[in-house]
This record gives structure tokens, sequence and C-alpha cells, in this order.
């Protein structure tokens, strides 16, 4: 049976809509588990990092970081729905990302290697530019 990781979030002038985010985990014992997605909210973690986390009322919360999986996430939101943005999102999977879907027009995106970073945040540099779309950092390991 899978299971959920939950996330205290600080929501500060209505960002992020929600004060709890939840992430799939995969056990490793019943201390310590992997996260099993790219967080959309949370900056404590990415995908692949160890944690260990608290029960409370049969509820477990994100504690911290056991090791890190080196992983960087990033979270981008496109402006435009109608427009096609599955060049942007072919290029980032281009670069070795990989991309999960909240909607049309908000993504995470998972950046395994430090080296890929600059060349992802360049890209997205360029798209926001444009006016094409706008990014944030997530958690990021340099």
């Amino acid at each position: 049976m899978r299971k959920k990781i939950f996330f205290r979030l600080e929501v500060s002038d209505g960002y992020p809509p929600v004060a709890e985010e939840s992430l799939w985990i995969n056990e490793i014992n019943d201390r310590l588990y992997e996260i099993d997605n790219i967080p959309f909210y949370t900056r404590d973690v990415s995908l692949g990092d160890i944690v260990s986390a608290t029960q409370e009322e049969g509820i477990l919360y994100f504690r911290s970081v056991i090791r890190d999986s080196g992983n960087s996430t990033l979270r981008v939101i496109f402006f435009d729905e109608e427009r096609s943005n599955v060049c942007v999102i072919d290029y980032l999977k281009q670069l070795g990302c990989e991309v999960e879907f909240f909607s049309k027009k908000f993504i995470a995106v998972s950046i395994k290697k430090a080296e890929e970073l600059a060349d992802v945040i360049s890209y997205l540099e360029a798209q926001a530019a444009e006016e094409i779309l706008d990014y944030e950092i997530g958690k990021v390991v340099i």
C-alpha cells in the first residue's frame, strides 16, 4: 500500500494556496521514507530524498531530510493555457528533467544533475523574458 507524507507550509499573501502538501513515499523502514513524486509547494525536499517523519494521529509529517538525492526542484507556471506548452516541456525532458503536472498551466520539474540546473534556469529565464511562463525555485542542490 502506498503512503503519503505531509508537509506543513508557510502561507504568505495567499501563496501557496494550501497550508499542507502531501507527497507519495516509498517506505524504507518504519522510520525512513523515500520521496516518490515531485513537490509542487514545499521547498524542503526533492524527488528521491530520504526523509524521516513523525506520526500524529496516524498521519506522517515530515521531520527532516536524512539523505539528499541530489535532485533539484523548480516549478513552472505557463501564462496561457491555450498556447502550446509542449515545446517547453519536451525541451525540459530532453535536458534530462522529470516533469509532473498539477494542471495544464502548472508543472513541477525535477533536475537530476547539478550541471544541468544552469541550463534549465537559463532556458526558463529566456522563456520568462518572452512572457511565456514564470518559474520559482523549490529546492536546489548545487
